[in-house]
């Protein structure tokens, strides 16, 4: 999970431009309802970790009826305002949002959960939601600001279970409210008898449940051959255009006020990949675009940075220079000159069978005949010139 957080990129301004846009409760905490000033941050529905599951992220956008490369994480139906504290027990999976049984019901077919040909396109831009403690909040209250029906502000206070906590509306969109309740309830460290006990409660989870695992059973065999998928990755200098089918259309710039066509997950370039002029600016096969853009950055290739012009070089830097490539130069041969010798002194002192008998078979003379090899001379001491007192 750190490496995956690791190679994230970060959350861009625009992300919180456009949810500011969109959210019926005017940036407030979308559970207690409190103001920006009191510490109010975005929370992503479905977890940005997911980016580091493609095969997961290829599953979803097949069976949402989106193209390859569509699904962005950062699109403003994934996030929602939130105090900061329980922002963090959302991140604990201690708590979630639970869509209205009449949303999750739509995406359900006949007898098996509707195929990317029959998906539902959801034309709302408003969703109810229930509050849903998962665990661990037992010892957890709620307060919550409401104004009565004179327009005095008041503070309400709710306490485990939260029977009598209101009915949520928000603009996340439901797909992303199941596919993260899912994933919680078919994690294998969460607890069985929690599991039962919120089946037993919410009949609506085994739906949920099933849809999540029918989202993620993986690409067929003709996805690859399906043109609503596969789509021809446009020339130089061309935009890329998605389908819009799940949601509302949102076109490029980061920091503006719509999504950017690309994925979130940064993965680390080898060198190849960053040497390759086709890898650096195609659209990448692993991370995140936006769900519903209508437009996509550009595949052109940046215009090559001009050098401004350099002052003229001196007499002394241009000796200085031709030192230092001669001396180059010398180091060079002296290292070669002094790995021949290295070699070939190697070659006199090993004497292998092969090279003994190949001497032998060469000498002329017999063995008997061979002279001993003369060994040392003794030197002659030198006789000093200095003159003795």
């Amino acid at each position: 999970m750190d490496f995956v957080k690791a190679h994230l990129k970060p959350i861009a301004a625009g992300v919180e431009i456009r949810a500011q846009a969109v959210d019926p409760n005017n940036c407030r905490c979308l559970i207690e309802n409190c103001s920006r000033s009191s510490g109010v941050d975005l929370v992503h529905v479905l977890h940005r970790e997911a980016a580091g599951d493609p095969d997961q992220i290829a599953s979803l956008e097949w069976a949402w009826n989106l193209p390859k490369n569509a699904l962005h994480l950062d699109t403003r139906r994934n996030v929602f305002f939130c105090g900061l504290s329980l922002k963090q027990l959302y991140r604990e999976n201690k708590w979630c949002l639970l869509p209205d049984p009449s949303d999750v019901k739509r995406y359900d077919g006949v007898i098996l959960p509707h195929d990317r040909e029959t998906f539902p396109v959801v034309e709302e831009k408003e969703f109810q939601y229930t509050f849903l403690p998962i665990q661990e909040m037992e010892d957890i209250y709620i307060t919550r600001r409401t104004e009565n029906p004179n327009g005095v502000p008041t503070v309400e206070v709710h306490h485990y279970p939260y029977a009598d906590f209101p009915k949520i509306t928000s603009h996340v969109h439901p797909i992303f409210a199941i596919a993260h309740l899912g994933t919680i309830l078919s994690n294998s460290f969460f607890s069985p008898n929690i599991r039962r006990s919120l089946f037993k409660q919410y009949p609506i989870l085994l739906d949920i449940l099933a849809l999540r695992n029918h989202w993620i059973s993986g690409l067929p065999s003709r996805a690859a051959n399906d043109p609503t998928y596969i789509r021809q990755q446009p020339s130089m200098g061309l935009d890329y255009h998605p389908n819009s089918r799940a949601l509302d259309s949102e076109t490029t710039s980061s920091n503006g006020t719509h999504t950017p066509q690309r994925r979130i997950w940064a993965r680390p370039l080898t060198p190849e990949t960053e040497s390759s002029p086709v890898a650096s600016n195609s659209l990448p096969s692993n991370g995140y675009s936006d769900i519903g853009s209508s437009s996509a950055r550009s595949n052109t290739i940046p215009p090559r940075r001009i050098q401004p012009p350099r002052a003229a070089k001196t007499k002394a830097q241009e000796k200085q220079t031709w030192s230092h490539t001669t001396k180059n130069v010398s180091q060079q041969r002296l290292t070669r000159r002094a790995l021949r010798c290295l070699k070939n002194k190697r070659n006199r002192e090993e004497w292998t069978p092969r090279k003994i008998g190949k001497w032998a078979k060469n000498s002329k003379s017999s063995p008997s005949t061979v002279s001993p090899t003369p060994g040392p001379t003794m030197m002659k001491a030198r006789r000093s010139r200095r003159r003795r007192g």
